[in-house]
């Protein structure tokens, strides 16, 4: 490949394509998928939702396969030049992300794409610039956020602390110990349980607790007990909590209803 870049978009395959390169390609790979795949990653068998990216550097392995349905992908070769634009923003090659800016993205690959049929004398400086939007924008999508898949093992190890969370609510449990109990790391509980449930855990548990209150002090319970029995260090900080959620103190719900 003679030029800087090489570069599809939407690039179609039909059900079941897979790519399988042992030694790579000799070049720099960028794959971004729109629909959900198969993917050999980090030693197993992995599923990449859409919206997942990955750049393979130029010998590394490639292997993945589309599911039962047709494949929708951007991807685009890149020579060396590359390698300076993406360090510069913190990108790793052989690493699989996960960003919301699929459609800004796909656009970007597309402009590169139009731009290698050019005769420009500026075509490698728009190359340039391109590249430096599209890593600017997978920075800004992908926030932490870069490990995108939860395999069926970790889903389950998190649900069961969640369950276990929601069953005892006495107990203070915070984000620090339930990643402990689920056994991984703080920032990936916290990125993998609000992909899962669509929110924070301190926020889920939360809404979990005051629900329980609810109940709690429509049965007669003082605010005391209620606070104790949902697991807050004192009285005062459920009665905060409290207000905050409910937009009335814990006693003044007891009146109302």
């Amino acid at each position: 490949m003679s030029e800087f870049i090489h570069a599809m978009r939407k690039w179609p395959e039909k059900a079941n394509f897979c790519i399988d390169r042992p030694n790579g390609n000799g070049f720099y790979t960028f794959v971004q998928f729109h629909n959900a795949v198969d993917i050999f990653y980090e030693g197993k068998w992995q599923k990449a939702e859409a919206g997942s990216i990955i750049m393979y550097a130029p010998n590394s392995k490639q292997l993945w396969k589309s599911t039962d349905t047709e494949l929708l992908h951007d991807w685009f070769h890149a020579d060396g030049r590359i390698e300076p634009i993406y360090k510069k923003f913190g990108f790793e090659t052989d690493k699989l992300y996960f960003t919301d800016k699929l459609n800004e993205i796909s656009k970007v690959i597309g402009e590169l794409e139009y731009n290698q049929f050019s005769d420009s004398e500026y075509k490698n400086e728009y190359f340039i610039a391109k590249l430096t939007e599209l890593f600017i924008l997978i920075s800004m999508g992908a926030n932490q956020k870069r490990v995108t898949y939860v395999d069926a093992e970790l889903k389950s190890r998190i649900r069961k602390v969640r369950n276990e969370a929601f069953l005892d609510l006495s107990k203070h449990n915070d984000v620090p110990s339930l990643a402990k109990k689920a056994a991984v790391s703080e920032p990936h509980f916290y990125a993998v349980y609000k992909k899962m449930f669509g929110i924070s855990p301190a926020k889920d548990l939360l809404n979990a607790k005051i629900h329980r209150a609810k109940t709690l002090l429509l049965q007669g319970n003082s605010v005391l007990t209620v606070s104790e029995q949902v697991g807050f260090l004192s009285e005062y900080q459920f009665i905060r909590s409290f207000k905050k959620y409910v937009g009335m103190t814990p006693g003044a719900y007891k009146k109302r209803y």
